[in-house]
C-alpha cells in the first residue's frame, strides 16, 4: 500500500504539524523510521487486562487542540496526563492516579494500542521538533517533569527506543527521571519476588 500524500500543516511553524484527515494509514511511528516492539505479555501478565480506554475516551474532545498547541510549541491547556502518561505513584492527585500507568506491562499494552501508541508517538515527535528550546518553554515546568518521566517510562518500554531515547537527549541532557526508574526497579523486584 503506498503512503499517504505528505500531511499539510496546520497552525504553527513545525513541519510534523498534520491535519487529523490524514492521519494513520500506516502506523505513525512506522512511517517515522521508529519500530515500538509489539506488545508480548509474560505469562503472568496474560491475565491482566488494562484500561486504556480511559485515555482515549479523555484524548477525544481535545486531541486536536493538543496537536495544535505541540505544533506552536506552547502548551495552554489541561491534557499532560493522559497526552504523556507516567508510572502511578508520581503524582498526588486524583487526576494523577487516574491516568497513572499501573506497570511496564501496562506502558507496553499503551504502545501496542493502535490508537494510543500512535498518538504518543505523534505527540513526542512534535515536542522533539522543537530542539534548541528550552522543555519548561513549551510545556511549562511542572509538566516538563512529567514530559520527562513519561519518557523514561516508554523508553525502559520498548526495545527500539530511538523516539524516546531522542527526547530525553535533546531536552534532559539524556538523563531519564530517576524516580520512574526507582518504581520500576521496585516493580522488577516485586515481579522477581
Amino acid at each position: 500500500m503506498p503512503w499517504p500524500p505528505r500531511p499539510q500543516p496546520v497552525g504553527g511553524s513545525q513541519p510534523g504539524c498534520i491535519r487529523l484527515a490524514s492521519f494513520y494509514r500506516a502506523p505513525r511511528a512506522a512511517r517515522l523510521g521508529y519500530t515500538v516492539a509489539p506488545y508480548c505479555p509474560l505469562p503472568q501478565e496474560s491475565a491482566m487486562s488494562f484500561d486504556l480506554d480511559r485515555f482515549i475516551t479523555a484524548q477525544a474532545p481535545v486531541y486536536g487542540q493538543v496537536l495544535r498547541e505541540l505544533c506552536d510549541g506552547h502548551k495552554t491547556r489541561h491534557w499532560m496526563w493522559f497526552i504523556f502518561p507516567q508510572l502511578r505513584g508520581l503524582g498526588r492527585s486524583d487526576t494523577s492516579r487516574l491516568y497513572g500507568i499501573e506497570s511496564l506491562a501496562e506502558a507496553r499494552a499503551y504502545l501496542a494500542d493502535d490508537v494510543l501508541g500512535n498518538r504518543l508517538c505523534e505527540c513526542t515527535e512534535l515536542v522533539n521538533g522543537h530542539a534548541g528550546q528550552r522543555i519548561e518553554a513549551i510545556l511549562g515546568s511542572v509538566d516538563a517533569l512529567k514530559f520527562r518521566s513519561s519518557m523514561t517510562l516508554f523508553y525502559r518500554a520498548t526495545h527500539d527506543n530511538a523516539l524516546f531515547r531522542t527526547a530525553l537527549n535533546t531536552f534532559f541532557g539524556g538523563k531519564p527521571d530517576e524516580s520512574t526508574l526507582e518504581l520500576l526497579r521496585a516493580e522488577a523486584a516485586l515481579m522477581r519476588g
